[in-house]
């Protein structure tokens, strides 16, 4: 379970709101022993894998390229 966040920081605080995202995405992590894929899909669809469709598979992939050509 991860922390609760106001809404309103999320929105109008960029650092507040990243700092959100990375402990988010830490946790996510984790849970998926160090699976990025896995972790973005949650983070995108929500702990509900019967809710990840081709929407967050197309977010994973666009991220994931996103990164590698970096």
């Amino acid at each position: 379970d991860f922390p609760q966040y106001e809404d309103d920081r999320l929105k109008n605080d960029p650092e507040y709101a990243k700092k959100a995202r990375d402990e988010i995405m830490s946790g996510l992590i984790k849970k998926y022993n160090g699976n990025v894929g896995m972790a973005l899909a949650e983070y995108h669809g929500g702990p509900d894998m019967k809710n990840w469709g081709p929407k967050t598979w197309n977010y994973v992939t666009n991220i994931l390229g996103k990164s590698i050509a970096r």
